[in-house]
């Protein structure tokens, strides 16, 4: 195993390794994204029909 070689084990690991890992975040951020919003959207829903029963 010469230089080459050693660089391109260590780069297909880190693609391995690397590309998984970067979208596990990705999907994380995603998921806390979306749970924010719809927390968001339902507390607005919530304020807008107490408001209408406020009337």
């Amino acid at each position: 195993m010469n230089y080459n070689d050693s660089i391109s084990v260590i780069y297909v690991i880190f693609i391995l390794i690397g590309i998984p890992t970067l979208l596990f975040i990705l999907f994380i951020f995603g998921i806390k994204w979306a749970i924010r919003r719809l927390i968001s959207e339902v507390c607005t829903c919530k304020t807008i029909i107490i408001d209408d029963k406020a009337f």
